[in-house]
């Protein structure tokens, strides 16, 4: 059964668009592009909501929102920036300038925005919204979570996502 269904436009290398159509059930994203290609992508998780953006797929993992907030929460936020590519975890600059995983389960996604590239968060324990800049993830700051290992950080910074305030 398909659960989500969504207009996305990749990017393929060289910044070239790739329109296509995203078909996600329980296991699996199933990606038809306008030039016929077809891709398919297990997912590793259950997903509670999924949209577009100017960078390609946001997957939200299906979480409960809880009372206590551990900073060692799995990650709630993906992209996908290619059907071939995996998917990585979502990094968000707080206020003073430190970066983590994107794992409140508190923060649902309500809207996204191609251009500009935003996203709209909801706070469901305050009842707050707030407004962030979405934009690809430098090789710098991908690498503060390979640990220093360059060959896994160049694929993670060219398929992970940064938000800020």
């Amino acid at each position: 059964t398909i659960t989500h269904a969504l207009w996305v436009n990749f990017v393929k290398p060289g910044e070239v668009r790739m329109p296509s159509i995203c078909l996600l059930d329980e296991t699996k994203v199933n990606v038809y592009t306008r030039d016929g290609e077809d891709f398919l992508s297990a997912l590793q998780f259950k997903v509670n909501s999924a949209w577009n953006t100017k960078f390609g797929l946001l997957l939200e993992r299906y979480t409960t929102p809880q009372v206590s907030f551990s900073e060692n929460n799995l990650a709630t936020l993906f992209s996908l920036l290619h059907p071939l590519d995996e998917m990585a975890p979502l990094l968000i600059m707080k206020s003073g300038g430190s970066l983590q995983y994107m794992n409140d389960p508190n923060l649902k996604v309500v809207f996204t925005s191609e251009e500009p590239s935003l996203v709209v968060l909801f706070d469901v324990r305050t009842g707050l919204h707030s407004v962030w800049k979405l934009r690809k993830a430098t090789i710098q700051e991908s690498q503060v979570f390979c640990g220093g290992e360059l060959s896994t950080c160049t694929t993670y910074a060219q398929s992970s996502l940064h938000i800020s305030g």
